[in-house]
């Protein structure tokens, strides 16, 4: 038998063969990130604090305004459910009306008559009372004009 022939070869890399392989610097460089100075950082500070402030504020008023839409929504809800009511209650009233009427029957001639001649007699009293009082201020004594 051939050992030769069934052996197969293997390549390992060593570390020696790895230090062989020098770095060239091409690759991007990478500078470590320095710590922020300490005017730099409450800067930063600062600058997240106004952004998470504003931010903050604007949630705030969002809510209020949303909760402002719904109070008015209620509210031209409980509106339009007043009208609604309101309007069955004229209508209920005005049927009331109607049925009461019917059921008196109209005026008789006789009613009908003494509500005219009341009529009248307010009316008469109205103009005497009109007339007297127009008499009354063109018999006023006019006033005299100094010379």
């Amino acid at each position: 038998m051939n050992l030769a022939s069934e052996t197969t070869t293997r390549t390992t890399s060593t570390p020696q063969q790895q230090l062989d392989h020098k770095d060239k610097g091409n690759g991007k460089m990478v500078e470590p990130e320095k710590p922020l100075k300490k005017k730099d950082q409450i800067t930063l500070d600062e600058e997240v604090a106004r952004r998470l402030e504003a931010q903050m504020q604007a949630e705030l008023e969002e809510e209020e305004r949303l909760a402002r839409q719904k109070e008015e929504e209620a509210n031209i809800a409980l509106i339009e459910s007043w009208d609604n009511t309101k309007a069955m209650m004229d209508a209920n009233y005005e049927l009331a009306t109607r049925l009461q009427e019917e059921e008196r029957g109209e005026l008789t001639i006789e009613e009908k008559s003494r509500l005219f001649v009341e009529l009248m007699d307010k009316r008469k009293k109205y103009l005497q009372d009109l007339e007297l009082k127009r008499s009354e201020v063109n018999h006023q004594p006019k006033p005299k004009r100094g010379i």
